[in-house]
């Protein structure tokens, strides 16, 4: 399970958070897009790029994930592969905020020769190198991809307030058959590269280039100018640009975008933050209508409970009233409520009836199958805590299917974490599912133990077993994976991570192996 071995990677990789101390800050995930999550935090809460943070559900930890852009009070993190299907809408994320006293040291030497050879320039950065090897369980071929990040932010350029970010990555792609021949496919996709500009004297900046419109996270990533301005109880903003092709991560004017946003906010202090924007967004497709839709979040967290509530609202004309599509139709109604009535207990609720928008792409082959349907559902579950060492949580999910019957589905999840259980934080954690569909039943059962024996090593083990009985051939299906992960800090900044995994069984993915290391500077 490839999936299941890059999720525990991910929740071995705990360097920064295990090393931070001070008051955690807490935020929402409020929209999810591919490998992007989006929460209602940002500069000013305390969040710098490149920091990692953890998605807690009921008081356990799920996944970590990487800052990688910030505006006053949003922020897009990248979610590991295995992560995907982890986080969700609505579950809380903390951190410790960064202040003077937790940024990189820079002595006064140092700082006054770099502003005097680079006229004030400070340049942050992060180079990533990774090399992931897979061999099948059987036949002679396989699989390798070395991997190259480049992250490079520029601030305060001459002093002023203008910056700049580039998000760079290349990999290469290497499959040989069980015969010995090898294909090669190479891919380097730009994921930012913007310009921003802001008044050292007044709460408005402008940013222009590919960037992620983290105000309005349903549109993701685009490529064009962002005006806003962003005071501590109000903000406003409108953008123009178009939407990168999916396939190549190139340019395209293919798809275009505008809109405008309203955001209010608390007031900076205290121990509660609540948060609510709306605005409108216009998307054009080869001069007809690919999307006209208005959109309202609020978001609450206070100590005893956290809320995030999202709408969105499509206004449809033209081909669409044509195709069958309503003047107005509610199309993303999303709720996830926490309340924590103690430090022991915690309970969660949420319903989500998103469906699929109909896009001016769909007018000639429309995508009728499924309608996102495994998406729309409901939840509920508890965790308690105590001793400080001990999680116990459950969790049930039910699929309502939508516009499709198929879909429906239902599972329960128990999770035990015993965590910190001696001085080098030995932990143990389990945890047990079982689904049915209309397609079959089966269950999901793992264990890991980790331990950190130095404030820098980390090491974990982990197996499981995945079993289904499903109405389609074969009809009796399992796999069992076993699997390492060791990660090392050098200083504050060189990481190293290497992580194996086997699995053998039906549908097995066979050997896997990845090696990282990350230089931030």
């Amino acid at each position: 399970m490839r999936t299941l071995l890059l999720a525990l990677t991910a929740l071995a990789v705990s360097f920064a958070a295990a090393a931070a101390q001070g008051t955690a800050g807490r935020a929402t995930v409020t929209y999810l897009s591919g490998d992007v999550a989006y929460l209602d935090a940002g500069r000013d809460e305390g969040l710098t790029v490149g920091m990692v943070v953890v998605v807690v559900r009921g008081g356990v930890r799920l996944a970590e994930l990487t800052v990688r852009d910030l505006a006053s009070h949003r922020a897009s993190c990248t979610i590991p592969p295995a992560a995907a299907t982890v986080v969700m809408v609505g579950d809380t994320v903390e951190f410790v905020p960064a202040t003077p006293a937790t940024r990189p040291a820079v002595n006064s030497t140092s700082r006054s020769a770099s502003q005097s050879s680079t006229g004030g320039v400070r340049l942050r950065g992060r180079l990533g190198l990774r090399y992931l090897l897979l061999k099948p369980v059987e036949g002679n071929g396989g699989f390798s991809q070395p991997a190259l990040d480049l992250r490079l932010d520029l601030s305060q350029a001459g002093g002023t307030g203008t910056g700049a970010t580039i998000d760079v990555r290349a990999r290469q792609s290497y499959v040989t058959r069980s015969d010995g021949t090898t294909t090669r496919n190479s891919r380097t996709a730009v994921y930012q590269a913007a310009l921003q500009v802001k008044s050292p004297n007044h709460p408005w900046r402008a940013s222009l280039g590919r960037q992620y419109l983290a105000p309005v996270s349903s549109l993701s990533l685009f490529d064009g100018l962002l005006v806003e301005a962003q005071g501590g109880r109000f903000g406003a903003g409108v953008f123009a640009g178009s939407e990168p092709d999916q396939g190549s991560m190139g340019y395209s004017s293919e798809i275009r975008d505008y809109g405008a946003f309203l955001e209010v906010r608390k007031a900076p202090g205290g121990r509660s933050r609540w948060t609510a924007a709306t605005g409108a967004v216009g998307s054009y497709q080869a001069g007809e209508v690919n999307r006209e839709f208005l959109f309202t979040q609020i978001s609450v967290t206070t100590p005893g409970f956290t809320l995030f509530a999202m709408q969105e609202a499509d206004l449809n004309r033209g081909w669409k009233r044509e195709a069958g599509e309503p003047s107005l139709a509610l199309t993303s109604s999303f709720v996830s409520l926490t309340a924590r009535p103690n430090e022991v207990l915690s309970l969660q609720a949420g319903v989500d009836t998103r469906r699929r928008v109909r896009l001016y792409r769909d007018r000639a082959s429309p995508e009728l199958l499924f309608d996102d349907s495994f998406r729309q559902g409901v939840w509920s579950g508890a965790s308690i805590r105590a001793g400080g060492h001990l999680r116990l949580t459950v969790d049930g999910r039910a699929a309502l299917g939508g516009a499709d019957s198929t879909a429906r589905s239902r599972s329960a999840t128990g999770s035990l974490s015993l965590e910190r259980l001696t001085a080098r934080q030995l932990s143990v954690r389990s945890r047990f599912t079982s689904y049915s569909t209309s397609r079959g039943a089966g269950w999901l059962g793992t264990l890991s133990v980790g331990a950190r024996p130095t404030p820098t090593l980390g090491v974990e083990f982990s197996g499981g077993r995945r079993a289904e009985n499903a109405s389609l051939d074969p009809v009796h299906r399992q796999t069992t994976w076993i699997g390492g992960d060791l990660d090392l800090a050098v200083g504050r900044a060189v990481y190293l991570l290497l992580s194996g995994a086997r699995e053998r069984g039906d549908n097995a993915a066979g050997d896997q192996l990845l090696m990282s290391v990350s230089v931030r500077f």
